[in-house]
């Protein structure tokens, strides 16, 4: 059963997002599906929608408020990309030197750009996941590794050191 609407309202979607609070509408959180409907939305008018992943470990959104300007008497759908899976941060080796700044890794269908010192900080992480880091055109200038997930990490953030080859 979802909150009883007047006039516009928003769909929500999360991939695998259930139980998360849509910060727009008091006491409003996805369904097991990731499902909420946010409602009495402005009519012609900017309104923004956010939602709060904050309790959620294995679960990020790149972009957490999408903004949406509804006619009258509208339903609008509004879909959060989110990520399943844990939160790493990874020191890339590769022949016992770190990979460059700047580096490109790809992992399943996302990239992330590797900092100083060859690290990395990623998300949607699953078990068993191939990722492959490319600096240059040249043979010698890409690697792959894998990361498995370990039995327990404390922080919320995985965090190792991994040999690139």
């Amino acid at each position: 059963m979802g909150q009883s609407v007047q006039d516009s309202f928003a769909i929500v979607h999360i991939n695998e997002g259930a139980n998360v609070k849509v910060q727009n509408a008091q006491g409003v959180y996805t369904d097991f599906w990731g499902n909420a409907i946010v409602p009495n939305m402005t009519n012609y008018r900017h309104n923004a929608i956010t939602v709060n992943t904050q309790g959620h470990d294995s679960l990020d959104i790149s972009d957490a408020t999408q903004d949406v300007i509804p006619s009258k008497g509208a339903v609008v759908g509004v879909d959060f990309d989110a990520r399943s899976g844990m939160r790493a941060l990874l020191t890339l080796v590769h022949n016992k030197e770190r990979v460059p700044f700047g580096a490109l890794l790809t992992l399943g269908n996302s990239t992330a750009i590797v900092g100083e010192d060859g690290e990395v900080y990623i998300t949607g992480v699953q078990e068993s996941m191939t990722f492959t880091v490319q600096w240059g055109k040249e043979i010698n200038q890409q690697c792959t590794g894998v990361i498995t997930e370990p039995e327990k990490y404390t922080t919320g953030i995985y965090k190792a050191t991994m040999d690139c080859r």
